[in-house]
């Protein structure tokens, strides 16, 4: 057994009856896994590494491993066979597009030999939603019926529990008359494709890592900031990140991470020696952001770094930017070294809630399929959803995403809607209630400064627009934006119809080199603050004015 194999037995035991959850991103897995342990609907995050639970039913205690469908980490599942009793294939009912890429992992899977013995339930997920596929037309499309073994497929909806129980109870009675028979299922095993010489890689070398010996964490954090670090690898940045996430929060830890290797690149004889070292903004941000999601989505059974990168295997590929970002910006743009900018390639995954993809109320309001949450065009959703539903979402606690971009959008929308005074008091409220304890006034007030003066600019250089500080009626506002204002009715009493202003203003900020910079430099405070200044707690309980230089005027 691999490296990998033992640590999930050590730390895990050998269960009752062991079950394996697979299946693509964002079909369901991790929503129904606690609809079964907690009988309710509760927030989740896709998953990059893996949960386990356990769940009771008719006497047995199932443990259910629910490992990440994303594809860059598929060729780790093979490490999570071992020992599997049951394996379950969650399949997206709606996601007619990828049938054909959910056929050819099944039969991945069941090649292996060390599955050939076990039974196969297919749970045809989120029946609840409208225009799905049949559990039938599921099983013709996933080519079911030639399998040699048992097998069933089952329609169920996390959010109704339909089918949940009966698939439990179908993995009892195959298990129990698969002891009766005494005997394994014929056919002779076929060989699993292999490996890549890319996967083979990445799979040696987070082998190496939970092999490596590591001294203790005060050590380490200890010959960090004395620049006596014996290594200053891609396992050192996220040893480095993971620490300072985990002890201090993601605002404090996010400063020290950044100070940190700044002063350890400016300072130690090892980076001195490597020509071309040094700090590069965006790359540092990613993967902060990177293992700052890795560990809100996985739990850690005993609080180690190693076990963090065994249930997180796929923050072993140093290039996982080239997912989000093309390799012309990350690499090869000024820029990006210096601040941070946003993707062009797909969204850095969110903290806040997948959910949302579950409401077929929602759905229709978007237009938007659940796949396309996951796919890299997510980016597009929401430039394509007008405004006023994009707002209501954000409202509702239901946006698939928090990046940049939804923030200024939020903000534009409220300062359109209901001008200064009233807009500002909303989205502090808003954004209060939505970011919770990462809630800090004074960037949250300095964006809606920045955005502000924009959106005056911009409405100057419209023909007929008011002037930068000038004060509009509620009609004003309601006809000017077309939006549905909070409330859903004009200046007159009569319901808004839906627009897309925040595309107009958008388009118009990329031709203005500051309003370019209010779109994409999420870090742009940071020429207007000392970062000693911004990051102190006091400046996120209260506003504090710049100390660099003032904030632009809406006056003159």
């Amino acid at each position: 057994m691999s490296i990998i194999g033992r640590m999930i037995e050590k730390i895990y035991g050998r269960p009752e009856v062991r079950v394996l959850l697979l299946g693509l991103d964002a079909a369901g897995r991790t929503t129904t896994l606690y609809k079964l342990k907690l009988g309710e609907i509760v927030t989740t995050i896709p998953t990059i590494g893996f949960n386990v639970e356990t769940v009771t039913h008719g006497g047995t205690s199932f443990t259910m491993w629910d490992v990440g469908g994303c594809d860059k980490i598929r060729p780790l599942w093979r490490h999570y066979f071992q020992n599997t009793q049951a394996l379950i294939w969650f399949a997206h009912s709606s996601d007619r597009d990828r049938v054909d890429e959910a056929r050819e992992e099944i039969q991945r899977l069941l090649s292996e030999e060390v599955l050939q013995d076990v039974p196969f339930l297919v749970w045809a997920t989120k029946q609840d939603l409208p225009n799905v596929m049949t559990p039938e037309e599921v099983s013709s499309k996933l080519a079911l019926q030639n399998l040699d073994r048992p097998w069933a497929c089952i329609g169920c909806s996390a959010f109704t529990g339909e089918g949940l129980y009966e698939g439990l109870q179908w993995i009892q009675d195959a298990l129990r008359a698969k002891r009766g028979s005494g005997r394994k299922e014929a056919g002779p095993a076929r060989a699993p494709p292999e490996l890549s010489t890319k996967e083979k890689e990445m799979e040696a070398l987070l082998q190496q890592w939970l092999e490596q010996e590591d001294e203790p964490d005060d050590e380490f954090l200890d010959k960090f900031r004395t620049y006596t670090l014996d290594s200053w690898d891609h396992r050192t940045h996220l040893r480095i990140a993971w620490l300072y996430l985990t002890r201090e929060g993601r605002r404090e830890g996010m400063r020290l991470i950044f100070e940190g290797i700044k002063a350890f690149i400016a300072n130690s004889p090892r980076t001195k020696r490597a020509r071309g070292t040094t700090f590069h903004e965006t790359m540092t941000y990613f993967w902060v952001h990177m293992v700052h999601y890795a560990l809100a989505t996985t739990s850690n059974p005993d609080g180690g770094f190693k076990t963090f990168l065994l249930l997180n295997p796929q923050l072993a590929n140093g290039g996982m930017f080239l997912a989000y970002y093309s390799k012309k910006l990350m690499l090869h743009t000024p820029e990006a070294r210096t601040s941070v900018v946003l993707p062009d390639k797909a969204p850095l995954p969110s903290l806040v809630s997948d959910v949302r993809e579950r409401s077929s109320a929602l759905e229709k309001t978007a237009g938007i399929s659940p796949a396309a949450e996951s796919s890299s065009t997510g980016s597009a959703v929401h430039a394509s959803e007008n405004d006023a539903d994009f707002l209501a979402r954000f409202e509702g606690g239901q946006l698939d995403r928090w990046n940049h971009e939804c923030l200024i959008r939020v903000i534009f929308l409220y300062l359109i809607t209901l001008g200064r005074a009233q807009g500002k008091e909303k989205i502090l409220t808003e954004l209060r209630r939505h970011e919770g304890s990462g809630f800090h006034m004074t960037i949250n007030y300095f964006w809606i400064q920045m955005v502000d003066f924009a959106r005056a600019t911009w409405q100057k250089s419209r023909q007929g627009g008011p002037a930068p500080g000038g004060v509009r009626t509620k009609k004003d506002m309601a006809a000017a934006s077309g939006l549905v204002r909070i409330g859903g009715v004009d200046g007159d009493g009569r319901e808004c119809s839906a627009g897309g202003e925040f595309g107009a203003f958008k388009s118009w900020c990329q031709g203005w080199k500051a309003g370019e910079g209010i779109l994409t430099n999420s870090r742009l405070y940071l020429d207007h603050y000392r970062e000693k200044s911004i990051f102190d707690t006091s400046a996120a309980e209260v506003f504090r004015l710049p100390d660099l230089k003032p904030l632009p005027s809406l006056v003159g």
